[in-house]
């Protein structure tokens, strides 16, 4: 099976190869303009060739092009994208409509506008037989699977949009190590036209927690969601941190809108997630709070050199959990999107829920722009 990479500028495009991938063809192919973030993504993918033990071995094929031929074979090429989320949605419905199974980084849309293309190429997709996944990573986490577990037993108390019963805070850091090596972001990472507001971004996985965690199984639809508030605030960036990140020049200080709070409804239920980005600091974290009937459950992460976690049920402390890193759960993600391509059901849900997360997602981004 052909995999391709389209303009792989984010680093998380690198992170599907970091394990092998049965079926899928060692000469992968790249389409990419030249530049730093193809070079990234090649070192990357060349430290994953040379490790030992257990080195890969992946030999991109680099077209100096962006734009994808029409699949050779219908159903049997498969496109990676993590990149510029500005033309994310666009090469989504471009790559279906051109006959390839799609595997993409979030955030899939970043705006109104991009919606309906989204709605389009999930339409396009359903009538064609093929198969678009997003790379829902924390899914594949050991503690959020156990919380998950606990809510099939306990009854969410629904709550208020003043005391909601799910509140999440999520906590990032521009400046940090991926794989043992500082990360060098790409310019263009620090314009929320090109990567999208902190509130289209990392809350990409917190709804989608949410409604994997607390409505397992059952699809949600557009008209279970309400939006009820949003709202956004900058982070400052020097130019000599935007150097220190990227290697490039700034004219001046940066106000980059990566911080957010949206407060929803998903039918009867109330919740209120955050995100905050520093330029760095400590480690990243999530928290989550959930308040039920058989007693309120509480998550913490703390991401040092692995992840530290910990899941809190009425009062009690559960096992902390140790697992696998973020960086390991990429691979797991793309076993399953190969399986669906290969023929395997994907769950109903999986297709009406992340259109569901991006109505109201793009919702709050144009409702935060107003205030």
């Amino acid at each position: 099976m052909e995999m391709y990479f389209v303009d792989p500028g984010h680093f998380h495009a690198s992170l599907v190869l970091r394990e092998p991938l049965e079926g899928v063809s060692g000469n992968v192919k790249v389409y990419a303009p030249e530049g730093p973030e193809l070079e990234s993504f090649l070192e990357a993918v060349g430290r994953y060739n040379d490790r030992k033990p257990n080195p890969a071995d992946w030999k991109p094929d680099i077209h100096i092009d962006e734009n994808l031929p029409k699949c050779p074979r219908r159903g049997k090429g498969i496109v990676v994208l993590a990149g510029k989320n500005s033309r994310k949605t666009e090469r989504i419905l471009d790559a279906i409509t051109k006959g390839y199974n799609v595997l993409s980084d979030k955030p899939l849309a970043i705006n109104s506008d991009d919606f309906p293309l989204l709605e389009k190429a999930y339409c396009l997709a359903r009538k064609k037989g093929l198969v678009i996944l997003e790379l829902m990573t924390e899914r594949k986490d050991e503690l959020n699977i156990r919380t998950r577990e606990v809510f099939r037993d306990r009854t969410l108390t629904g709550g208020s949009p003043d005391s909601p019963c799910i509140e999440m805070e999520s906590v990032h850091h521009f400046y940090k190590e991926v794989d043992g090596v500082p990360l060098r972001r790409p310019a263009w990472y620090y314009d929320v036209k090109e990567q999208g507001e902190g509130i289209a971004d990392v809350t990409t996985h917190l709804v989608d927690l949410i409604l994997w965690q607390c409505f397992p199984d059952e699809a949600i639809s557009p008209e279970d969601v309400e939006l009820v508030s949003a709202s956004h605030y900058p982070t400052t960036i020097t130019p000599g941190q935007f150097f220190r990140s990227t290697g490039e020049n700034a004219a001046g200080p940066l106000q980059v809108y990566s911080n957010g709070t949206l407060t929803f409804r998903i039918r009867d239920i109330y919740a209120r997630i955050s995100v905050r980005w520093d330029f760095e600091g400590g480690p990243d974290t999530f928290q989550a709070w959930y308040h039920c009937a058989g007693g309120d459950v509480a998550v913490l992460q703390n991401e040092t050199t692995g992840y530290s976690k910990k899941l809190f049920d009425s009062g009690s402390d559960i096992t902390p959990v140790r697992t696998l890193s973020h960086e390991d759960h990429f691979s797991l993600v793309a076993r399953d999107f190969l399986a669906y391509v290969r023929g395997e059901k994907m769950p109903e849900w999986e297709a009406p829920n992340t259109l569901s997360k991006y109505c109201l997602l793009t919702k709050a981004v144009e409702m935060a722009s107003r205030e």
